[in-house]
């Protein structure tokens, strides 16, 4: 899969140029951290642990600018349970709710058709 960057979103692409998945997040400088907001996979490729594939690179991602990331998606937060060797990557517990509320309000539309409001956090 190939990484594609969008202001705001990662998307990954495969041989055939096919949108498999996204990540939408939202950067906190002051905390050197990503909010991973959504993690979506393309529906037609559901299953083949792309999810998991997406994330895993994120948090290559992540790593590469020195950033960590608050998993607020809850696909995301149970990528981190379920990869404790990454604990120093997951700011969930240092980085308080209320904070994380501010910076994620947007409207998002997904590039499946769908159109929704994002309002996170609240």
């Amino acid at each position: 899969m190939k990484r594609n960057l969008d202001e705001n979103r990662l998307f990954w692409t495969n041989d055939a140029n096919d949108q498999v998945g996204q990540i939408l997040y939202s950067p906190m400088p002051d905390h050197a951290t990503l909010i991973c907001e959504e993690v979506l996979v393309n529906p037609q490729f559901r299953g083949h642990g792309i999810g998991g594939k997406i994330m895993a690179d994120f948090v290559e991602f992540a790593k590469e600018r020195e950033q960590k990331i608050y998993p607020l998606c809850p696909f995301a937060l149970k990528y981190f349970q379920n990869h404790p060797e990454l604990a120093g990557m997951n700011m969930h517990e240092q980085i308080t709710a209320e904070k994380v509320k501010n910076l994620t309000n947007r409207k998002w539309v997904d590039n499946y058709g769908s159109k929704w409001t994002k309002k996170t956090g609240r």
